[in-house]
């Protein structure tokens, strides 16, 4: 049984370890490398878990495979992610899934799906979501608001949004 305990472990920490080598290899512009890391860090979540990371790695994928330009590919990876965050009660990553869904919509320049995707989370107060989760729908949905001209919701939704991310202890740059 300690043995066992030891292998779930080292599969868990090879998880995360390949998690956050997608993420570098995201940020460094490499979706073919990235993508093999998400695939690594998916699997051995898969295994040893966390269920929140196995989901973490799927949305990584669909964003390493929109960056390679696989746009039907990673819409249907991400529809996965939003399923197995679904099916195992994790409203975060369901709503960070729909966040990245709405910021492709934004990015296509389609804000009316952009904007129904975001009316339809859960942001307002109290909820159960993280932080971080809220600001990040909050300034998506201000600079939709901006983008269709209503600027008094978006001052509104980017105040609320810098809120959060204080209060998640992740201030940044909103846009």
């Amino acid at each position: 049984a300690l043995g066992q305990a030891r292998a779930a472990r080292r599969v868990a920490w090879q998880a995360e370890l390949a998690y956050e080598l997608a993420n570098v290899h995201t940020h460094s512009q490499e979706p073919d490398a990235a993508l093999a890391c998400f695939d690594e860090a998916w699997s051995c979540a898969l295994a040893a878990g966390p269920v929140s990371l196995a989901v973490r790695a799927r949305r990584g994928m669909a964003w390493s495979l929109r960056q390679r330009g696989d746009v039907d590919a990673a819409a249907s990876v991400l529809q996965d992610a939003k399923d197995a965050a679904r099916a195992a009660e994790l409203p975060g990553e369901w709503v960070a899934a729909e966040v990245l869904r709405a910021q492709w919509a934004l990015d296509a320049a389609d804000l009316t799906t952009a904007s129904a995707v975001l009316a339809a989370l859960p942001l307002q107060t109290p909820t159960s979501l993280a932080p971080a989760v809220v600001g990040d729908a909050l300034s998506l949905r201000g600079r939709v608001w901006a983008q269709a001209g209503r600027l008094d919701e978006a001052a509104a939704d980017l105040a609320a949004a810098v809120v959060a991310l204080r209060q998640a202890r992740e201030p940044r740059s909103l846009g």
